[in-house]
Parts: C-alpha cells; structure tokens; sequence
C-alpha cells in the first residue's frame, strides 16, 4: 500500500476521531439515545409475558421504526454544519483532505456512537427479555425454524444496519443544506416521509388498483420500509416458514440509500 492511501486513511481516521468526541459531547444527541434505550427496554418489561425471541423482536419493531431514525438524524445532521458555521470548514479546505476522507471520517466517527448505543439497548433488551420469560428465551434451536437466540441476533444487526444507513442520509443532508433551519426542514420531511408518507403512498396505491405483486419491491422505498421487510423475511419468516420476498429488495433499498447519500454527501459538502 503506498504512502499516500495510508496517509488518506489516516486522515479520514482523525476526522472521525473529532467527529466522535464532538456527538458524545452532544447533549441533546445523548439525551435522545437516553430515550432510546429506556423506551426499548420499557417495551420488552412491559410485553414480558409473551416470551420468545422472536416475539421480543415483534415487540420492538415499530418502536424500532420511530426511534432509530430520529436518533441517526439527530447524531448526524449537523456533521458539516457546524463546521461551515464556524468557519472551521473553511479552514480544513486549506489542508491536505479531500472531500471523501472528511465525508467518510465525519460518518464514520458518528457510526461508532450509533451503532454502540443501538447495540448496548438491544443487549440490555435481550437479557431483560431472557431473565423475565426464561421458559422460553433459553432455547438456542438447531433448526432455523424455532425461535431462538440467533433470530434475536438478526434483528440486532438489522436494527444496527438500519440506523446506519439512516446516519448516512442524515449526514448527507448536513453537507447540502446551507442553515440549520435548512437542514432541520429537510430532515423533518424525510422523517414523515420514511414514517409514514411512503407507506401511505404505497396503501393508496393498492387502493387505487397497484398489483400487490409489486409490494415487496416497495420495501426499497425508504429505509423503514426495507427494515421492516428484511425483520419479516429474515427474522419472523424463519420461524413461520413463510417468505414475502423482500429480502432482496429490502438489501438493495439499504444500499442504494446507504451509497447514494454518501455520493451526495462527498459531491455537496464543498465546491
């Protein structure tokens, strides 16, 4: 590997230093993956009783849904923002960075936070869930067809999946809005949009006479939709036997939006 590619990874390594330091030392941010992890712990206390990784899953899913993309979008929306308020941007533009190494150790930075605090609430959530229903959260299933502790497992890096793709979005909209009321616009409708606008769009659409053939190509539309598809497939239908086909959609959906707004964000954080 020559000088120059270790030297490019270092620098995006040391952006994504900053970077973390500056969104652990973020209180709202903190405060927000405070409410993420006592809510989702709440849910399993509160549907204890049904016992079962998999249902523990189900439990989770919509809370999921609302909680991890307003946690992404809050860790990552200002990533370039603050900088070009400050006018640090500016000042980084004279060193040797270029605008992939800043984009991904910005993302990157913020992913560690993410993906820590996603993956220490959903530990905590299966541990509660395993020590307030042990009759039936004990079970690792030789099959895949049995509920076990690996389907638990699968929804965890699901979810973790899911609020990293999210992130990308959000820091991609930190690099092409020019305010923060700007970004804080933006932001706002693509949480309505993923939460509720897409799937509204898709249910009229089989009310005005859609072929449901096409719904599991639906689940690519936003990154819930297709979270929610690969839950279905991947966690819930091993246990059920049944496939809606939205594994391969669900995959192309996270990645289309995964790598198209980091294109975005490389092309917009600066001329």
């Amino acid at each position: 590997m020559s000088f120059l590619a270790r030297s490019g990874r270092a620098r995006a390594l040391a952006v994504a230093a900053r970077d973390l330091r500056t969104v652990v030392r973020t209180w709202s941010v903190l405060a927000l993956g405070a409410v993420v992890f006592l809510t989702l712990v709440g849910v399993v206390v509160a549907g204890s009783g049904a016992g079962g990784f998999v249902p523990l899953a189900l439990d989770l899913l919509f809370a999921v849904e609302v909680l991890v993309p307003l946690f992404a979008f809050a860790a990552g929306y200002r990533a370039a923002l603050d900088d070009r308020a400050s006018g640090e941007l500016e000042a980084i533009r004279t060193y040797p960075l270029t605008r992939a190494e800043y984009v991904l150790g910005a993302y990157l930075g913020r992913a560690v936070f993410v993906a820590s605090v996603l993956v220490v609430t959903l530990v905590v959530a299966g541990v509660v869930g395993a020590t307030l229903a042990p009759g039936r959260t004990d079970i690792i299933a030789a099959n895949e067809a049995a509920d076990s502790l690996w389907l638990f497992v699968r929804f965890t890096v699901l979810t973790v999946v899911f609020g990293l793709v999210t992130l990308a979005v959000a820091v991609a909209v930190s690099t092409a809005a020019r305010s923060v009321r700007q970004a804080l616009a933006v932001v706002v409708a693509l949480a309505v949009a993923f939460l509720v606008g897409i799937d509204a769009g898709v249910v009229a659409g089989l009310a005005g006479g859609l072929s449901p053939e096409v719904l599991p190509v639906t689940v690519a539309l936003s990154p819930a939709s297709a979270f929610r598809g690969l839950v279905l497939d991947l966690v819930v239908g091993a246990v059920s036997g049944r496939d809606a086909g939205s594994t391969l959609p669900g995959l192309v959906g996270f990645v289309g939006w995964f790598c198209g707004s980091l294109v975005v964000a490389v092309v917009t954080v600066w001329e």
